[in-house]
């Protein structure tokens, strides 16, 4: 009979495997050297301050599930990559983009060329119940984030070609992609300016993560970060104390 006992906690395994290729690793740079970053330009101001600016430690670094997550991120994007090239496209994949006098960079999922068009995607990948409440009730599947970090592309590409956002429902795999407009670039340029603004004159913008969701994940949240993620949980604690 099989030992039962011997066999490991695969979860276990795992989960201190990430933790430790987390710490080993660290972050990855912001793309060309620059300040601020595209993927985290729609979250709380303060937070980018404290992150970028002020290279402050985390009070909460990402958890295991955190690191599974961006994981199996990352072999969504491999697979979109596969169907991409069978479609015919030429694929570039990671390109870095930045800007000096933005003071911002990041490394964009896909450019997608053939003999008839170019354009530019973010893939995303949500939970379900989210994907339908997004697709009912607002103007986008994707979130205002996910939209501001496509805009900067565009941006940094000097709007040569469009950029797409492409949402897909973890459950049932539907997909939705959402253009960038105007008004996307519009929004992601006026932030920019109030974070330079902040860093020139030395006065970090005000915390927003208490007006939505935004706290439970923030890493500068000062109060319990388990009894944060609870259902119904409310703010207990600072957040984004400078």
């Amino acid at each position: 009979m099989t030992d039962t006992l011997a066999i490991p906690n695969i979860s276990n395994l795992l989960d201190a495997h990430l933790l430790a290729k987390r710490d080993m690793e660290g972050e990855r740079k912001v793309a060309g050297g620059m300040t601020w970053r595209a993927s985290k330009l729609g979250n709380c101001l303060r937070q980018q301050y404290l992150q970028f600016h002020l290279k402050r430690q985390p009070l909460h670094k990402d958890s295991a599930l955190s690191l599974r997550r961006f994981e199996v991120g990352h072999q969504w994007n491999h697979q979109f990559a596969e169907w991409f090239a069978d479609l015919g496209f030429d694929v570039y994949q990671e390109e870095e983009f930045s800007d000096s006098t933005l003071d911002i960079g990041g490394h964009a999922d896909f450019t997608l060329i053939n003999d008839e068009v170019k354009f530019g995607v973010e893939l995303k990948s949500v939970n379900s119940k989210w994907f339908w409440y997004r697709t009912k009730e607002k103007e986008t599947t994707a979130s205002p984030e996910h939209m501001m970090q496509a805009a900067v592309y565009e941006i940094l590409t000097g709007r040569e070609y469009p950029w797409v956002v492409l949402t897909v429902s973890k459950d049932d795999l539907t997909m939705q992609q959402d253009v960038v407009t105007e008004e996307h670039c519009a929004l992601a340029l006026e932030r920019l300016k109030i974070l330079d603004q902040a860093k020139a004159i030395g006065i970090p913008p005000p915390c927003t993560c208490k007006d939505d969701w935004e706290w439970k994940f923030c890493p500068y949240y000062a109060g319990d970060e388990k009894a944060a993620r609870a259902k119904g949980a409310k703010p207990q604690g600072e957040c984004c104390v400078i």
